[in-house]
């Protein structure tokens, strides 16, 4: 008999972290693989380097809330606004 092969499944729930650089700074964002996939569909769609729209979100953010939940409810919003047919929002800002 041969060897079993083992191989891992990718889980679109697990957390994966990924560094991003904000105003000259690298920080960390910790999403869940189906949300950078979202992520990566957005700034495909809009022409925008992934950290130039994570700076517009920060930007955009209001108090001083987790960075990757505001990229969540970010994601969310824009497919949602796809979803029903309107043109989702993205921030404008400086990067």
């Amino acid at each position: 008999m041969g060897r079993s092969t083992h191989f891992r499944v990718m889980n679109p729930l697990e957390p994966h972290t990924r560094n991003v650089t904000i105003g000259g700074n690298r920080t960390s964002i910790r999403l869940e693989r189906q949300f950078w996939s979202g992520l990566e569909e957005i700034v495909t769609r809009e022409g925008v380097p992934m950290n130039a729209l994570v700076s517009r979100i920060r930007a955009s953010q209001r108090g001083d809330g987790s960075l990757s939940s505001a990229v969540r409810v970010f994601i969310q919003a824009y497919f949602f606004a796809l979803a029903h047919n309107r043109r989702p929002v993205v921030p404008r800002g400086f990067a």
